[in-house]
């Protein structure tokens, strides 16, 4: 008897809200995280996945690039000054450089921009919805929710086009307010589904991959969850078998002993819940990643001078010298009096400087997956060190 196959994976349509999208950066359309995801992370999957950007998020994104951009005419005004020449670097000029690189990433990444058709949303809903400040729309006063409003529409409409079967159309938005109004809708739908996080929409492409319901991975996720970490009191998990937060290392350095730069001493403060998500199914072995965040303060003592103190003795000697201009001769050596009585105007000071920072790691793991849905043999197949960024405190 032939063995069956696994039936096509369905085509995947992904929208992108603005909210996973920002960055920064004034030159990037997209946040690392979203940008590598399109490029590197999905293409060995095996599926057909196309990527969308509402048009009012792409305005959005320009309106906030194009925001940050224009900051950096005051340091090149003051690079002209220096110069002695005018550089004809203009707001109009900015704008359009702008555009240039949303074209260009756009391009880059294959993305479709989605454009809402007014005349399929029903706007005395809309109109109602924003008057009793329901979702998408706040309820605690600002007038948040109108652009929100139309990435539903986008998102449903593009859901509304695409075949009802073997097709998956997913909005990535982390806006809980957004979600609520998705979840009040998609009952109604047969394709389009919900992720508030980069990783519960790697969830769930992964799980398209490896030929598993989103009621399977469900199921899983939970059990996985429980296996890494339960409690601290817990001492069977992984978690505590693995030995895993000594592991938690960037080139050999231990995260409690990563110097931030010379002179600071760091010491560990506390791991963030951590968040398991599926890889891949190969077999009945299954793969796992738990996503870690750790948290560090990095200090160091230093001296610094009272240079405040210098500035007010000068300022009380002027005043002194001006009020005593008048008086009479034989009382003008009381100017030199006590200036500096009581003020040592270059007395040293302490001051600690804080930084904070957040330490993330991958740690991939594996279980046999048994016919009745329980997860063994566990085994610890690798710990990546993903990012570590520095703050003021």
């Amino acid at each position: 008897m032939a063995k069956s196959k696994n039936p096509p994976p369905p085509a995947v349509h992904v929208v992108l809200d603005t909210n996973v999208l920002f960055t920064e950066l004034e030159d990037k359309l997209l946040c690392k995280e979203i940008s590598d995801l399109i490029l590197n992370d999905t293409s060995a999957l095996g599926i057909d996945i196309s990527w969308h950007i509402p048009d009012v998020v792409r305005q959005e994104r320009r309106s906030q690039m194009f925001e940050r951009a224009i900051k950096l005419l005051i340091p090149l005004g003051k690079l002209e000054n220096l110069l002695g020449h005018k550089l004809n670097m203009t707001p109009d000029i900015v704008a359009n450089r702008v555009d240039d690189a949303i074209s260009r990433q756009i391009s880059s990444h294959k993305l479709h921009i989605l454009q809402v058709d007014p005349n399929e949303v029903d706007w005395h809903d809309l109109i109602s919805r924003a008057a009793s400040r329901e979702p998408p729309f706040s309820a605690n006063g600002s007038e948040k929710g109108f652009k929100d409003s139309i990435v539903v529409e986008s998102f449903f409409q593009l859901s509304s086009r695409q075949p009802k079967s073997n097709c998956r159309v997913i909005l990535l938005s982390s806006d809980e307010l957004v979600a609520n109004a998705v979840d009040a809708r998609v009952a109604r739908t047969t394709n389009a589904g919900l992720a508030k996080d980069i990783g519960a929409l790697k969830t769930i492409l992964n799980a398209i991959a490896s030929h598993l319901s989103d009621e399977a991975v469900a199921k899983i996720l939970p059990r996985a969850n429980s296996l890494i970490f339960t409690k601290a009191e817990d001492k069977s998990a992984l978690w505590f078998k693995w030995e895993l937060f000594s592991k938690l290392q960037i080139d050999g350095i231990h995260i409690s002993k990563v110097v931030y730069e010379k002179g600071f001493k760091t010491k560990h403060r506390t791991i963030d819940g951590l968040q398991t998500n599926f890889e891949k199914k190969e077999g009945q072995r299954v793969y796992f990643q738990t996503k870690v965040t750790a948290r560090v303060e990095a200090t160091k003592d230093q001296t610094i001078t009272n240079q405040t103190s210098l500035i007010d003795a000068i300022a009380r000697l002027n005043n002194t010298i001006v009020s005593k201009s008048s008086a009479d001769s034989t009382n003008t050596s009381l100017v030199s009096g006590n200036i500096y009585q009581s003020d040592n105007p270059m007395s040293a000071a302490r001051e600690e400087i804080k930084k904070n920072g957040i330490i993330k790691f991958d740690i991939n793991w594996s279980c046999t997956l048994t016919s009745r849905g329980s997860l063994i043999k566990p085994n610890l197949e690798s710990i990546k060190h993903e990012s570590t960024k520095w703050t003021d405190a």
